[in-house]
């Protein structure tokens, strides 16, 4: 059956047509995906490297503290001798 004013070769061509842009349109949508797992991906190393430089911050705040109270301590024990 054919379409008003339409040949079969127009439709033919209407449905390849169709078809191209479905099988564009599943490879875009493959390309997101894609995209977004490597975004996720990245994001989640993002966020646990800061959290690394965070902690070893805090480590060396702490250390950097030691160090001074140490230095006090030994002023002050060199005063007293």
């Amino acid at each position: 059956m054919v379409a008003r004013g339409n040949t079969a070769r127009q439709i033919d061509v209407c449905v390849c047509v169709c078809v191209c842009v479905c099988a564009c349109a599943r490879a875009q949508l493959a390309s997101m995906a894609n995209y977004i797992e490597r975004e996720v991906t990245r994001r989640a190393f993002v966020v646990e490297r800061w959290n690394f430089r965070e902690k070893e911050k805090m480590e060396h705040e702490v250390e950097a503290k030691k160090r001074a109270l140490v230095r006090i301590l030994l002023c002050l024990l060199y005063r007293v001798s």
